[in-house]
């Protein structure tokens, strides 16, 4: 009986996967395994690149299942961060996205569709988009004095991609359109971070590379997400 319902589980999971979705998908798990090779990455961002991948596109169907590939994933990144000093980058990925993960699966699970098992999207009133920017603000400007105290390798731009991935992780779990603007500034901020640390002689090219790929993956996904939102008869805003 439970083999029955995994196995029903991951069928609803790769349904309604277009033909470029799938292409996406095979195409930049591919480069991100192939490249890590070459360059000789650490096992750890190897791990963490591939999971990354999978997490963003299968997040960006609207798939739970998502969720899976997210923590282990971040599980990785985060003992790879403390281990190159990049301390908000451990903090963040250990304390906030693993338990927000959590969170993502036991709210996702309450407004899957049950034509095709992908979430119902949202999108923020004014107040609410002018709030969760409000906050952002003041946490930057904590998250930046922590970490220039306690010598992280780029302050400034780790406090900046720390904030914004935490907007990002909640307007993810919250379902809202928003979320993809957020993570596509984060990941533009993260590419420098990595790049930097990649520069200084870190095998960590896979995960340069996958944050590159994120960032398209963000704009690309923002776009199908407006255009389902107002084409879906389950259009509403966020409650």
């Amino acid at each position: 009986m439970q083999i029955s319902k995994i196995k029903k589980f991951i069928l609803k999971e790769l349904s309604g996967w277009s033909k470029l979705e799938i292409a996406i998908l095979i195409f930049s798990t591919v480069v991100v395994i192939t490249s890590s090779i070459i360059m000789q990455d650490r096992k750890l961002a190897l791990i963490s690149a591939t999971c990354g991948i999978l997490y963003t596109i299968i997040a960006g169907k609207g798939k739970i299942s998502a969720f899976i590939f997210g923590i282990i994933g971040t599980l990785a990144c985060a003992l790879l961060s403390y281990k190159v000093a990049l301390y908000g980058n451990f903090a963040l990925h250990l304390f906030y996205f693993f338990p927000m993960e959590i969170a993502g699966i036991i709210n996702w699970k309450k407004h899957l569709q049950i034509e095709n098992q992908e979430i119902t999207k949202t999108k923020l009133k004014k107040n609410e988009l002018l709030t969760v920017f409000g906050i952002t603000c003041l946490i930057e400007g904590i998250i930046y004095l922590i970490l220039f105290k306690i010598g992280d390798l780029a302050p400034l731009a780790d406090s900046l991609m720390c904030t914004l991935s935490l907007a990002g992780m909640y307007l993810t779990v919250k379902r809202c359109i928003e979320q993809w603007g957020v993570w596509t500034l984060a990941n533009f901020l993260s590419i420098i971070i990595w790049f930097a640390t990649f520069q200084a002689g870190e095998a960590v090219f896979s995960v340069l590379l996958v944050r590159i790929i994120y960032f398209f993956l963000g704009i690309y996904f923002f776009i199908k997400w407006h255009k389902n939102l107002h084409t879906s008869n389950d259009y509403k805003q966020n409650q």
